[in-house]
């Protein structure tokens, strides 16, 4: 294992915007989860990408869930699609982490989806020296991506010259955030959930002599 970076949480401040009154709650990461106060309102509406996150959701007592298929621009659609759900006095809560793209927010804000962004949770790099970098990629077979932002952490750290290790990734779009120069190392999972992902994995060990 490799992580390349963690999380600290502010929930507090999630705290503090659910006591007010919204229209619905987004959520482009499940990581997001991870701050919602103990009680809240179950029957708050949610938007989230993939299934997985809506699985969780569902643990954590959401009922009403809207999920958008493999990215932040397909989720913002469907909210621009429920458009009557918010007003300025009951706007949509988007709980976002940093670092992010903005691609979301912007596609909101150009169909004038009134809406509050909360930054609940910050990611932090775990820095690695190039001798534990060079001996974690010798022994591994390969480095997998669900996230974009894992994709250019990894590409921060010191890498040896020679990479042989097989990069897989959840979908298309992360796989495109690889540098070209590697295109012939990356493979996509089939369908844009985990399952796929350790599929993709399981077929690549089977492929070793």
């Amino acid at each position: 294992m490799m992580p390349l970076s963690y999380f600290t949480y502010d929930r507090e401040a999630v705290s503090l915007a659910l006591q007010e009154s919204y229209g619905g709650i987004a959520i482009t990461s499940s990581e997001s989860l991870s701050t919602l106060p103990d009680k809240f309102c179950h029957n708050s509406i949610l938007f989230s990408i993939g299934e997985a996150s809506a699985s969780l959701a569902r643990t954590k007592g959401f009922s009403q869930i809207f999920c958008g298929k493999n990215n932040s621009i397909s989720l913002a659609q469907l909210i621009v699609q429920k458009k009557e759900l918010f007003t300025p006095q009951k706007p949509l809560i988007y709980l976002g982490g940093k670092k992010r793209k903005i691609h979301f927010e912007n596609y909101l804000f150009q169909h004038r989806i009134p809406f509050k962004t909360i930054d609940c949770y910050y990611s932090w790099n775990i820095v690695y020296s190039k001798k534990e970098v060079e001996r974690i990629i010798k022994s591994a077979d390969a480095v997998l991506f669900y996230a974009s932002s894992s994709v250019s952490n990894f590409f921060l750290l010191p890498l040896p010259i020679k990479i042989s290790v097989r990069f897989l990734c959840l979908s298309q779009n992360i796989a495109s955030e690889i540098p070209v120069s590697f295109t012939d190392l990356v493979s996509v999972a089939e369908f844009p959930k985990e399952s796929s992902l350790l599929e993709l994995l399981l077929s690549l060990q089977s492929q070793k002599p």
